[in-house]
């Protein structure tokens, strides 16, 4: 009831809100009465709508995954693409579904906004982590005000897609580069690791391969020696030759 009042509040005078919070409670149950404010960042504007699948969104997915792992609050690490649903607007920059800039990963803008929108998110719903002040820097606003950390995390983000040539067209065509050379690339797994893996699938195989004669005795086919091979016989060919050869001195 508290969040349906704070959204009332925050998207007063839209036609697509109720005017009571009991009333917005009783259409949030209905998926088909989501609106984009109704929602409130679970569903897309019209503007974003190509932001679904996108590297900025499975980033965000992923920061999420494992920033939830690492404080615990998931036993194991969440895939990507169920953490970005659970907030399909984060990376986005810019409050909610506004979009101030769109670019793209390559854009320092882009990696801070993906990750101030995950430490954002961790600390809202969860109460975890540090909140938007990520950085741990000197701030005015509060840790939970998103206006929190703002230049301080893109001028970071900057230096640090700076160090690995990744920022702006640089980045993109040394991405460019890296996708053209990885199908060339030849496997670096070795004939021995593929015998060792191989091997080791026919141990899980054999591994439960017994045979229960009677009550009382039970025996292990891999235990059971092989049969030697016999010794090398001559060729046909050689003893073809010496049998003629025997017949011709007798003759």
């Amino acid at each position: 009831m508290k969040q349906a009042r704070a959204l009332i509040k925050k998207y007063r005078g839209r036609p697509s809100i109720p005017r009571t919070a009991k009333e917005m409670l009783e259409k949030s149950k209905d998926r088909k009465f989501w609106t984009v404010e109704l929602a409130d960042g679970l569903k897309l504007g019209k503007n974003n709508v190509s932001i679904w699948g996108s590297r900025r969104q499975y980033g965000y997915g992923q920061t999420v995954a494992r920033l939830l792992y690492f404080y615990k609050a998931t036993s194991v690490q969440l895939t990507p693409v169920f953490a970005m649903m659970m907030n399909p607007t984060g990376g986005i920059v810019g409050p909610a579904n506004k979009s101030l800039w769109v670019g793209d990963v390559h854009d320092s803008i882009v990696c801070h906004a993906i990750v101030h929108d995950s430490f954002g998110y961790l600390y809202t719903f969860h109460k975890l982590g540090p909140g938007y002040n990520y950085l741990n820097t000197f701030v005015v606003q509060k840790s939970s005000s998103p206006l929190c950390c703002q230049f301080q995390g893109w001028y970071y983000s900057t230096l640090i897609l700076k160090r690995w040539r990744m920022l702006g067209d640089k980045g993109r065509d040394r991405r460019k580069m890296f996708i053209a050379l990885k199908g060339k690339i030849p496997n670096l797994q070795t004939h021995e690791e593929l015998e060792l893996t191989t091997a080791f699938s026919r141990r899980l195989v054999n591994r439960a391969s017994t045979v229960q004669i009677d009550d009382t005795e039970i025996i292990d086919l891999d235990a059971i020696p092989e049969t030697p091979t016999p010794p090398a016989t001559p060729t046909t060919a050689t003893s073809i030759i010496a049998m003629s050869s025997e017949k011709r001195i007798s003759m």
